[in-house]
């Protein structure tokens, strides 16, 4: 069996993923003009397939490390977007999920495999502006 740092063994995924989200301005600030500081909040949700390659060799049996469709995921987000000027922005949003992967081949064998679900949550904050590129 071939171990890595700390015996994790590594998965590549792939992802495809569709989200959709809706942006709503909400002005708070009712002085201050919305060309120079603009809220605007953000909801989303999303889902897609998990495509994952298992690069490890277990068990000294032949890898199987071909992309194959494993599973699937879902999630949903909250945020707040600050745009200044409107060209540059803050972005902060929350994230929680869903994955579910039942199909994970690890050797060419077909009795052998894994399966694996879990919750998940993460906090995105980003920084960033925005370009008019056909001038």
């Amino acid at each position: 069996m071939v171990r890595t740092p700390g015996n994790v063994i590594p998965i590549i995924n792939e992802v495809a993923n569709f989200e959709i989200n809706r942006n709503d301005n909400i002005n708070i600030f009712k002085n201050i003009s919305h060309k120079k500081l603009a809220f605007n909040s953000i909801v989303g949700f999303g889902a897609g397939v998990l495509v994952p390659k298992t690069d490890a060799t277990l068990l000294s049996k032949e890898r199987h490390d071909k992309f194959h469709l494993a599973g699937y995921g879902m999630s949903m987000k909250v945020g707040l977007n600050i745009t200044i000027f409107k060209r540059f922005f803050i972005q902060s949003e929350l994230k929680g999920g869903f994955i579910n992967m039942p199909y994970i081949l690890t050797t060419h064998s077909k009795t052998d495999g894994a399966k694996q679900n879990f919750f998940f949550f993460q906090r995105n904050i980003l920084f960033g502006g925005r370009f008019n590129l056909n001038r």
